[in-house]
């Protein structure tokens, strides 16, 4: 973005933007690319401030022990799950049993010598196995979701554009700043305070129509991933949202 179009940018230290977003009394609107989960904690302002978060899907693409932490720092707070456990036990029971039959089968194939009738049956054995097992990984549990709490009002955009933008931070809806990301992990940091009430509203028209415009990703699409990492397996969830 051209921060020449604003012309009431003063720039102001990290200490100043961290001091204001700290003592914000209702509430506070981050547009920042990446989520830092402990740089947002730092800050402690869960528990005392309505957070509006808009960031991007970049953290489906990361680890599973960043996305699980991401989950439980930043997104949810509690929810309520309703499965069948023993029937997701002994489907996971099924596909340990099938692998390790499975790899049994191809050593006996790969080393050791057996008539053209042993291979062919064990051959047949290995293909049926091997589809049973895919049949178990592709069945989705049916999961009941409900009371969700969100830890923050968050929003995670499927679009890179955020990307390319410098972090906006909106206070109590009055006080504006824009440039690096506090949340990130950036080496420069740069801040700016938006002065004008013009440049503010600017400001607010671009961000919050851009970002409204952008296509979301659903609570189920990342309630099930969580849990198909916790678990191991795909699920199919019926959310029911209080």
């Amino acid at each position: 973005m051209d921060f020449s179009i604003f012309h009431s940018l003063k720039e102001c230290s990290l200490e100043e933007v961290r001091n204001k977003i700290e003592a914000a009394k209702q509430n506070i609107e981050f547009y920042v690319d990446h989520v830092d989960p402990e740089r947002l904690k730092s800050l402690k302002i869960l528990s005392k401030t309505n957070v509006y978060l808009t960031t991007t899907s970049s953290i489906l693409r990361e680890t599973n022990e960043a996305f699980v932490t991401f989950f439980h720092q930043v997104l949810y707070q509690s929810l309520h799950l309703n499965m069948d456990i023993k029937k997701f036990k002994t489907i996971r029971l099924f596909k340990n049993i099938m692998l390790t039959v499975m790899a049994v089968i191809a050593i006996i194939l790969a080393f050791l010598s057996t008539s053209d009738v042993e291979k062919a049956t064990l051959f047949l054995a290995l293909s049926s196995l091997a589809w049973g097992y895919y049949r178990l990984y592709s069945y989705k549990m049916r999961i009941e979701v409900s009371k969700i709490q969100r830890k923050t009002n968050f929003k995670l955009i499927d679009d890179n554009q955020l990307e390319k933008l410098p972090a906006v931070y909106i206070v109590d809806n009055e006080t504006i700043y824009i440039g690096s990301n506090l949340l990130g992990s950036q080496q420069i940091e740069t801040f700016y305070l938006v002065e004008s009430f013009e440049d503010q509203i600017a400001l607010k028209m671009i961000y919050r129509d851009y970002t409204t415009r952008a296509l979301g990703i659903s609570d189920e699409l990342l309630i099930s991933k969580y849990i198909g990492i916790m678990g191991g397996m795909p699920l199919g969830l019926n959310s029911h949202l209080d």
